[in-house]
């Protein structure tokens, strides 16, 4: 029986997110301190749902790393694979919020103490007791945080640990979308389960052809150029199950022989980020019952809608109890 139900790798920061829900961001009078970065999203998220998650991740010497730790502690999240980071800074967000679809996002992220992640602090995990491993596409743009990714998924096939990638495309961590194709590719064939939206998948299976767009400073939702179902089939060549998420439109299960889409949540948004990390908890903590992946994917579906009628990420993600009352309604 293998009791670390998942373990998570990658991002954690400091969340400023607008109180002032529908204004400029230049407008903005003040912001409300959250804790996110996918990864620990993920982590709180399944610690929430009541699954066992281990958090890989690094925080600067600093009161901004206290204030995550101390977050952590109180969600019953095991802290063992935070690592305090002398040269580098705990990261920062900085979130707008004007909902239907404007959420300017600005990361603080130059020598972020989570791209200090090691080898070593891989070596620390035993996999053979591990059910699933996330991994996430940010973690790659930089090292030593590419090379502990890669040696976690080395590892995890080493025990039969299933691997979940999350393609997490952020423009502005990298140098240029190639470079991010390029490292997708790399680790893809390591991969079980590879999850993200249109725009990511297209990004990476990135060709010279394509261009990105990003308009009003919204990061996290690019428009990226290119032919959806090329970028698919590319993708199927490298991995055998690919979840493209469509937001309240649910998500599409593909693989080489079938597609299947399951519906979504009707919600009302006040808040898109977080949702992505929400519907990952949820995928996950499907895969960790033994549920089918459309069950999971369901699951996913209705995490991430309840994730959108709220203005923050971790901080309000739903317990067991409220996903359930969720979907007895909304079924």
């Amino acid at each position: 029986m293998r009791s670390i139900d998942v373990v998570t790798i990658g991002r954690s920061s400091i969340d400023l997110y607008s109180q002032n829900i529908g204004a400029d961001f230049i407008n903005i009078s003040g912001f409300s301190a959250f804790v996110g970065g996918g990864p620990l999203n993920v982590a709180v998220g399944a610690k929430r749902l009541g699954l066992n998650p281990y958090l890989i991740t690094g925080v600067g010497i600093d009161l901004v790393g206290d204030f995550i730790l101390n977050y952590l502690q109180k969600e019953g999240v095991d802290i063992k694979g935070v690592k305090k980071v002398a040269q580098g800074r705990t990261s920062a967000v900085l979130l707008g919020i004007q909902p239907p679809s404007s959420f300017p996002l600005m990361y603080y992220r130059d020598n972020a103490a989570d791209w200090y992640i090691d080898q070593e602090d891989i070596e620390r995990v035993d996999f053979s007791n591990v059910k699933v491993l996330l991994i996430n596409g940010t973690a790659l743009a930089k090292e030593p945080s590419r090379s502990a990714t890669m040696l976690a998924c080395i590892k995890a096939k080493e025990q039969n640990t299933k691997v979940y990638l999350d393609l997490d495309f952020r423009m502005d961590q990298w140098e240029h979308p190639l470079d991010y194709s390029n490292a997708i590719k790399e680790i893809l064939s390591y991969v079980d389960v590879s999850v993200g939206t249109m725009q990511e998948i297209k990004a990476a299976i990135w060709s010279k052809e394509q261009k990105i767009e990003i308009s009003k400073n919204n990061i996290s939702a690019p428009n990226i150029s290119g032919n959806i179902d090329h970028s698919v089939e590319q993708m199927n060549l490298l991995v055998d199950v690919i979840i493209m998420k469509k937001g309240p439109l649910g998500a599409v299960l593909i693989t080489k022989n079938e597609e299947m889409h399951v519906a979504g949540y009707k919600a009302k948004v006040v808040n898109t980020l977080g949702a992505g990390d929400a519907f990952m908890t949820g995928l996950l903590y499907g895969y960790c019952k033994s549920l089918s992946i459309i069950e999971s994917i369901r699951l996913g579906n209705a995490c991430g809608a309840l994730m959108v009628t709220k203005p923050g990420c971790s901080n309000f993600a739903p317990y067991l109890s409220e996903l359930n009352d969720f979907i007895k309604n909304n079924s």
